[in-house]
């Protein structure tokens, strides 16, 4: 369980957004009801990944990308890259598993 950066592109749609999941929450960063942090560590995982993108897109020929290499289910020949235009950081915690609680 993380917290999850949600990478936007211009376009819409679920193969057109990244989820990255940062580590790092201490027991003490965990709202009472154990799904949301607390403080100010949303924004500054929010602002790290805002720093991150900054850094990659300033290297030349270097961008942030969320590739789709599927569509409807089916694998696509070659994968669909989308620059990254936007990021959000929220204060819940999640996991990549469907049906697991915090």
């Amino acid at each position: 369980m993380a917290l999850v950066t949600t990478l936007r592109t211009d376009l819409r749609g679920r193969s057109f957004r990244g989820r990255n999941y940062w580590p790092g929450l201490n027991g003490n960063m965990l709202g009472s009801d154990h799904r949301t942090v607390v403080g100010t560590r949303a924004l500054d995982q929010d602002t790290f990944v805002d720093d991150l993108i900054t850094a990659i897109n300033a290297v030349t020929g270097c961008s942030v990308v969320v590739i789709s290499r599927h569509s409807g289910g089916v694998a696509r020949e070659a994968g669909v890259m989308t620059l990254v235009t936007s990021h959000d950081t929220n204060d819940i915690i999640d996991t990549q598993r469907r049906r697991v609680e915090p």
